[in-house]
């Protein structure tokens, strides 16, 4: 079977963070998960997806540092990074979007909204593509 939804890559350190949002998300794309910054650069590097939910304060790494990880690295510096995290503060949001991300949500979040910025951002992300393969 030939699955060409698009992929999400959910990074966050709390395992009932990841199973909501894998809920509310693979009846639409294929979704994988990481639990640290490491093993999100490891799933980065192995193949890219198309969009990545990030989590900021995880033990080792933080989510900023990872953004900045992906975005150092040519192969994988387009994907689109949504920040979702507890960390409610203007410096946290304006470091997010400084380190690559392209949307900022804070927890708890309207998961109705959440839903409209995946589609939204990754629907930009196609049409991105489809220009650049022109």
């Amino acid at each position: 079977m030939n699955d060409d939804r698009q992929e999400i890559l959910i990074v966050d350190d709390d395992p009932l963070n990841i199973r909501f949002l894998e809920v509310a998300l693979e009846k639409d794309y294929r979704v994988r998960t990481a639990r640290d910054g490491p093993e999100a650069l490891r799933q980065v590097s192995d193949c890219t997806p198309d969009l990545i939910l990030l989590d900021v304060i995880m033990p080792g790494m933080s989510g900023f540092q990872v953004a900045r990880a992906i975005r150092s690295d040519e192969n994988c510096c387009t994907v689109s990074i949504i920040f979702l995290t507890i960390l409610d503060s203007s410096a946290g949001e304006s470091e997010g979007l400084e380190s690559g991300g392209i949307d900022y949500l804070t927890k708890p979040f309207n998961l109705r909204f959440l839903l409209l910025r995946v589609r939204n951002h990754l629907e930009l992300k196609r049409r991105n593509n489809v220009i650049r393969e022109q």
